[in-house]
């Protein structure tokens, strides 16, 4: 008996020590392409493997507890699902609920582990809160570099004390960067590297006798990417490629989202929204490196991709490829059925808990096709098909009243009722796409007195119906796009309101906002198809140029 006891005693001493080993030495990790930044995905690890935590009443406590885990000074926001990169694998805690006065995101209030009914587009996530960099100095008495990737790391060793030298990046005598301490030991500078070329690390203090240097070749090997145009840090751009010392374009010749999911990957982000063509993005210059790239989707690295020979093609730097990419995202595979669905046309099925299913079409448009499209590797849609256009369907009617603006990467990105929740859906209401890989831009025209002359109201076609524009936003630089599209040179000047007679039907767009160098108003940033609280008495209108460029304010 008393050998019992003891050994129930040991036992519960064991499970206590262990329960407080977890308490205090739980890991955490961000996840996700800003993670370097502070913000991104948090996981965990418990069992020998890292996990996800579900959004469900994650707040600012809780992002506060866990940024000061991680090493930052504080939280500035808690991150719900949508806003970091969807995981994979475990989701380890839901329900986490603290007080942020913890040192350990385990210490708050939270049920059993793994016991979630939580999905991936809940992950919880965090942006935290850098320290600033102290303004101190020191006798610098060594000086390396590190290089990493697309970056190269400046590192001086203090002989004692908090080492502060400021260093600064040269490259052919040009500074390309510059910066003071970053820990309490070591002076760390990350310059990135996206060119080959000779840098040149300088440290300098005031306690420097000598200023302090170093040289270091870099090479950026074939196959590194980035991104170019106003949009690049924005995961939108035409993409370059690196070949044999020198950057260059690929031409869209069979560009397609397959192509654009493998580029973004390897930029670090989480999927692509859409291919971009040449007429898209603006034109490089200098080489062209490939063409007719021919990805399935699940490759690492676009080199890994079907693809003509370097440098060889007869293409011009109008046709350049881009992609927009995107931070979120969870891809759920979809696919179409029916007699003519190899040309792209027939009932869309989505694959939810291994189970193919159907979607209801009710509130089914365009903007959804769209998408549809694309994820099935398509450039565009010609239309939505309703239930009666296409063959009914069988099992379960996955997603009813979905409703997308059309750049999602994914239908799960759009807004939907729950999975299986619709109530008055039958398999006759199942909904369809058409599919093309010619791009659709649609078309837009004048209406008015004078419409002949370049001058009147805007409208545009969309889902089989002519419709107008809401002036909310508009400016001249819309009306630039507009015009252009119309085959005028350029824009006079805007119309609005009782500058224009009022149209009829439905209003399609509202805040459009253009930068003036797109090609299509569809490429212009806007709301959804329809989306707006208009009248038309403010229709939009514009007075076109046929005299070349007009100078703005």
């Amino acid at each position: 008996m008393s050998w019992s006891i003891a050994t129930a005693a040991v036992i519960f001493a064991l499970n206590s020590l262990q329960y407080r080993c977890e308490a205090v030495a739980a890991r955490l990790r961000l996840q996700g392409p800003l993670r370097a930044n502070g913000t991104g995905r948090v996981e965990v690890f418990h069992d020998g493997e890292w996990g996800s935590i579900c959004d469900d009443k994650w707040d600012i406590n809780d992002a506060r507890v866990a940024c000061r885990q991680l090493g930052y000074l504080d939280a500035i926001r808690a991150l719900p699902g949508l806003k970091v990169p969807f995981a994979s694998g475990r989701i380890w805690l839901s329900d986490v609920s603290c007080t942020g006065e913890e040192e350990n995101i385990t210490s708050c209030s939270h049920p059993e582990w793994g016991t979630s009914k939580c999905s991936h587009s809940e992950d919880a996530g965090v942006e935290c809160k850098r320290a600033e960099k102290p303004s101190v100095t020191v006798n610098c008495s060594n000086l390396i570099t590190v290089h990493q990737g697309d970056s190269i790391t400046c590192v001086c060793r203090g002989e004692g004390g908090i080492p502060a030298a400021s260093v600064t990046w040269y490259k052919n005598q040009t500074q390309v960067g510059e910066t003071g301490i970053e820990q309490e030991t070591l002076v760390l500078v990350n310059l990135d590297v996206s060119d080959s070329g000779s840098y040149k690390c300088v440290a300098q203090s005031d306690q420097l006798r000598d200023e302090k240097s170093i040289e270091v070749v870099v090479y950026v090997f074939s196959g590194y990417l980035r991104l170019r145009g106003p949009f690049k840090d924005s995961g939108t751009g035409r993409v370059e490629i690196f070949h044999n010392g020198q950057w260059g374009t690929i031409c869209d010749n069979h560009w397609d989202i397959r192509d654009a999911r493998v580029v973004c990957r390897q930029l670090g982000y989480v999927d692509a929204v859409s291919s971009l063509r040449g007429y898209q993005v603006s034109s490089g210059s200098g080489r062209i490196w490939l063409s007719d790239v021919a990805c399935t989707g699940s490759e690492q690295n676009i080199t890994g991709c079907s693809h003509g020979k370097w440098g060889d093609n007869k293409c011009r730097h109008s046709e350049d490829a881009g992609v927009e990419c995107t931070t979120t995202g969870e891809i759920a595979s979809v696919r179409l059925k029916g007699p003519l669905s190899e040309s792209g046309i027939g009932r869309v099925e989505i694959l939810h808990n291994g189970e193919w299913g159907t979607i209801c079409d009710d509130g089914w448009d365009l903007n959804d096709a769209k998408v549809v499209c694309r994820q099935l590797g398509y450039l565009d849609a010609v239309r939505s098909l309703r239930g009666y256009m296409v063959p009914s369907g069988d099992g379960q009617i996955w997603l009813d009243e979905v409703g997308c603006t059309g750049r999602e990467s994914s239908l799960t990105n759009c807004s939907y009722t729950g999975w299986g929740k619709s109530i008055d859906c039958q398999h006759s209401d199942d909904a369809g796409v058409e599919c093309t890989n010619e791009v659709k831009t649609p078309p837009v025209r004048l209406k008015g007195p004078l419409s002949e002359d370049g001058t009147g109201r805007v409208e545009v076609f969309f889902n089989g119906e002519w419709g107008t524009i809401c002036d909310d936003t508009w400016n001249t630089k819309n009306a630039r796009v507009v015009c252009r599209q119309l085959g005028y040179p350029d824009a006079a000047r805007t119309l609005a309101r009782s500058q224009v007679s009022p149209g009829s039907g439905p209003i399609w767009l509202d805040n459009v906002v253009c930068t003036g160098r797109e090609k299509s108003l569809d490429n212009c940033q806007r709301g959804g198809w329809g989306h707006n609280y208009c009248s038309h008495y403010e229709d939009a209108g514009v007075e076109c140029s046929s005299s070349g460029a007009v100078t703005y304010e």
